[in-house]
């Protein structure tokens, strides 16, 4: 059925829009629309994309810089005929009056996690991320792929932006992807060198719900393989990243696995197209993907919609073109030497950490007892990112065992009560503390102590040893 192409028109906290298009088809779909209809016709024009050719709107979450310009954008297309579907899970419409505002106007279909629909001749996977985001509704993130027709292979492509977390779901959509653009936030090292001067500055980045270089990084040595031909590194922060430490890290996690991928990343002010390999037009077309620029795919397509943009960006009050922003004021400082664990977290790829036995059980003595008073008094926050086993252990995290082991130390339970893991993990479930639907940490259980870690098998409920008390009131019920 052909090859996939990503366009991706921006990607930043001023918003971010992707599009997603069939080689050789003038449709496409777009991933969010936080940018207004005078940006997103401008930027469709520098792609070679046609603003009226949009199928559809898919959205990931109800933060602005994914929705803020939707509105405007549909009324404009509207105003010429078009009127594209809009795409969103029940729970972030739910969470959303933004989106709430489109269902007069607009055909608003809802989707749901793990269930594929078709837009046009392209199937989209939903899947579930966590973002920090829970009283929004969560995250969703997109697979794309083609019908296989004749000898030809299903192509694939995923989009994994606004994550803090790979849940189960991810997991399972991420292998064997030809194109993985993936979110590198910020750089650990960056961030902390800003802390040193003002600590208020880890304020201003979600690391709960936002990926590292470090984590981007690991997330690509995971899954690659050598069908994947290329990864594009999405939503850099101006502040607290610089484009040469993010594509380093994971040129640097494909050489060590062996695969010969290209980067590119997206610049939040300007627009990147990446084509199939048999689609690009020789060698200088290849050398504008790989440094970020755009590539002009048809120009008599290209010219026409410039042409329309022109004519008809006087209805949003705004020139055709706006004016870059200044580029990033970050250091531009090799990254290789300086991606060390200590600076950027997580190093070691998410489905290869080794294994390990159970998290040990701290002792009795070193962990307060299940009263509401002594659990206050204990400082705690919880990590930045997703743990490794043994950086668990180290931390003081026990897991379901270990937590059921914690409580018979502290005598809230007997000695052989008929609890198991799995039973405590329903518990758990029950009282709020971890989400059903990947067992991840909702933030009910991040502030009682909750959080997760690699095992070979995905990602697994840990807990705080120190927070075992305060815990065990809140669970106590539901046993």
């Amino acid at each position: 059925m052909g090859m996939l192409e990503l366009h991706v028109l921006r990607s930043g906290d001023k918003g971010s829009c992707a599009a997603v298009r069939l080689a050789g088809a003038e449709e496409f779909a777009c991933v969010d629309c936080g940018i207004t209809g005078t940006t997103f016709a401008d930027a469709c024009a520098q792609t070679g994309l046609i603003p009226f050719k949009v199928q559809a709107f898919l959205i990931t979450h109800c933060h602005s810089n994914q929705v803020k310009g939707l509105k405007s954008t549909l009324t404009w297309l509207q105003k010429r005929g078009v009127a594209p579907q809009v795409y969103v899970e029940p729970g972030v419409l739910a969470a959303s009056p933004v989106l709430q505002e489109l269902q007069g106007i607009a055909d608003v279909c809802e989707f749901h996690t793990k269930q594929p629909f078709w837009v046009g001749d392209v199937c989209v996977r939903p899947f579930r991320t966590f973002h920090n985001n829970e009283d929004k509704g969560s995250c969703y993130n997109f697979r794309f792929e083609t019908r296989a027709s004749g000898d030809e292979q299903t192509d694939s492509l995923v989009l994994l932006s606004d994550v803090g977390v790979l849940s189960r779901e991810a997991q399972s959509e991420l292998p064997h992807a030809r194109l993985l653009a993936i979110e590198a936030n910020y750089d650990s090292g960056l961030l902390d060198e800003a802390a040193k001067v003002n600590p208020q500055v880890r304020f201003a980045v979600d690391v709960r719900g936002n990926f590292s270089n470090a984590q981007a990084a690991s997330t690509v040595e995971a899954y690659a393989w050598p069908g994947l031909e290329d990864v594009v590194a999405l939503y850099l922060s101006r502040q607290y990243n610089a484009p040469t430490r993010a594509t380093a890290a994971i040129e640097t996690a494909l050489e060590q696995a062996g695969c010969e991928a290209r980067v590119a990343y997206a610049s939040p002010d300007e627009t990147l197209s990446v084509l199939p390999e048999d689609l690009r037009a020789g060698s200088a077309a290849e050398e504008a993907v790989d440094l970020g620029a755009p590539v002009a795919e048809g120009v008599a397509a290209k010219k026409a919609a410039v042409e329309f943009v022109a004519e008809e960006a006087a209805d949003f009050g705004a020139p055709v073109a706006e004016t870059p922003a200044a580029e990033m004021s970050v250091p531009e400082v090799p990254a290789p030497e300086t991606l060390v664990p200590e600076q950027t977290g997580l190093e070691t790829s998410a489905p290869e950490a080794p294994a390990s036995e159970p998290f040990a059980a701290a002792d009795a003595s070193s962990v307060l007892a299940g009263t509401s008073e002594s659990v206050a008094r204990v400082p705690y926050s919880a990590p930045e990112d997703i743990l490794l086993p043994e950086q668990a252990q180290e931390m003081g995290y026990v897991d379901l065992q270990g937590l059921l082991d914690l409580w018979r130390q502290q005598g809230c339970l007997a000695e052989s009560p008929a609890i198991s893991a799995e039973d405590l993990l329903r518990a758990l479930t029950a009282a709020d503390m971890l989400d059903p639907r990947d067992m991840t940490p909702t933030e009910k259980g991040i502030e009682l102590g909750v959080w997760a870690a690699f095992e070979t098998e995905g990602l697994a409920p840990i807990f705080a040893a120190c927070m075992a008390g305060g815990l065990w009131e809140h669970v106590q019920t539901f046993l």
